[in-house]
């Protein structure tokens, strides 16, 4: 990353404003955009010539080499079963450089999983003041576009990153505003909450009838549609991640905020905004290109390089280029990479869920009767979401299969399924799975 524009302003300049610093970034912006080749280069031969040194580069033999043609040549590409022996290293307590010549300041899980478990990331103390570079270039952006946000306040997202979350917040709501208009109008904090942290937090409440009156008036309605405007009048956007599988609850945000700009600030796109990607030919979907070198429509899975000990690593992310600043590239993220079902921040792919098939079927033997075909869906009609299984059965006998047996079929294959699937479950955030049966078609 290239080095930040510097930010504190003396303590002599009075002068130094908001937009002065929003200016400095945006200019930042202009110049890595319009160099994002040399960018590129650059950042790699400072990342080699820093590692030169360490395990797994000696291993694949790059002997301290920084340029990116002989980088390309000899590093393989990698997923992440490929490090994972040597990530468990670090994990348990080897301070030898094997990835990084830098401490491995701490590990950071992925949202999705490797063989049922949580990926684990290696990252370095600096890789703070990158992060926090990126999310500085924010709100210079986003003020070219919403004017005032200098001056307002941003609602924490109580935990809804996705989509999802925040919807559930919305419902959360609707099922129990009016215990909110009780602790309002009252100043007392319902004993129901529990939370001794909350609970503290809320001494100072008191009594506002009239708050209470005005959100009451709006929540006791027949229709929440555009309860947000209507609670929030001056709300400009709504900063929750939309891109990929969370644009199936576009609808529900348009409905709950009567349209109000959807912002991706953390996995930035905009969806639907070009046409389908064209069609690769199998030879260049085995290729890898420059980031300079991509080209608009077409989709491409993330390979990195960082600092903090990935080299030519597959993410598993699936991109689309929807345009381009300068000579740098703009992405919508897709999805991820083989995944077919996904309601939170669960990642089901094929073989897993055809795996926790085959674990339930076998309840299905006692009765003579054999899973045909089936298909799946994620149903984010209900909230939360749930997994729908559509299955055709052939039955050889004459017993009638209760419905006590497909219960037990529904339970076997999402204790089947991964860790964050059942960690979602267990916090409501994706419902009860359901099997419907479906006749043959003959």
């Amino acid at each position: 990353m290239p080095e930040a524009p510097k930010e504190k302003p003396k303590p002599t300049d009075y002068n130094y404003s908001v937009a002065e610093n929003n200016k400095k970034k945006l200019e930042f912006i202009e110049d890595v955009t319009k160099n994002a080749d040399e960018v590129q280069k650059r950042v790699l031969a400072e990342i080699l010539s820093r590692n030169a040194h360490v395990e797994y580069l000696n291993r694949h033999g790059l002997n301290g080499h920084t340029d990116r043609d002989t980088f390309k040549k000899i590093m393989p590409v990698i997923t992440y079963e490929d490090i994972l022996p040597d990530i468990n290293r670090i994990a348990n307590g080897d301070m030898s450089p094997i990835l990084c010549s830098e401490p491995i300041s701490e590990f950071l899980t992925s949202s999705g999983t490797s063989g049922g478990e949580r990926k684990v990331m290696p990252t370095i103390e600096e890789e703070l003041g990158r992060r926090s570079l990126l999310y500085s270039l924010l709100m210079p952006v986003m003020s070219q576009f919403v004017p005032g946000l200098d001056k307002g306040k941003g609602i924490p997202p109580v935990g809804a990153v996705f989509a999802s979350g925040f919807i559930r917040a919305i419902r959360f709501l609707e099922k129990h505003w009016a215990l909110l208009c009780h602790d309002i109008r009252t100043g007392t904090v319902n004993p129901l909450i529990t939370d001794r942290t909350v609970r503290m937090r809320l001494w100072v409440l008191k009594p506002d009838p009239d708050l209470a009156g005005f959100i009451e008036s709006e929540c006791g309605k027949d229709s929440w549609q555009g309860i947000i405007v209507k609670l929030w009048p001056n709300t400009k956007y709504i900063d929750v991640i939309v891109t990929g599988t969370m644009s199936q609850y576009i609808p529900t945000l348009d409905y709950y905020s009567n349209g109000l700009p959807l912002v991706c600030t953390i996995n930035n796109g905009v969806n639907n905004s070009i046409d389908m990607p064209k069609s690769l030919n199998e030879k260049e979907q085995q290729e890898l290109v420059d980031l300079v070198d991509v080209k608009l429509g077409q989709e491409y899975e993330l390979v990195v390089t960082t600092y903090a000990g990935l080299y030519r690593y597959r993410v598993g992310d699936v991109l689309r280029v929807a345009g381009f600043k300068n000579n740098a590239p703009q992405f919508n993220f897709i999805c991820r990479k083989n995944v077919v079902l996904s309601i939170d921040t669960d990642k089901t792919d094929e073989v897993e869920l055809q795996n926790a098939v085959k674990n339930a079927i076998g309840h299905l033997m006692p009765f003579d009767a054999r899973l045909t075909e089936y298909t799946s869906y994620a149903d984010t009609t209900t909230i939360p979401g749930h997994y729908v299984l559509y299955w055709e059965l052939t039955q050889n006998g004459s017993i009638q299969i209760p419905p006590s047996v497909f219960e037990d079929c529904c339970l076997t294959i999402e204790e089947s399924l991964d860790s964050v699937y059942r960690q979602n479950r267990a916090f409501d955030a994706i419902g009860p799975l359901e099997i419907k049966i479906v006749e043959a078609d003959f």
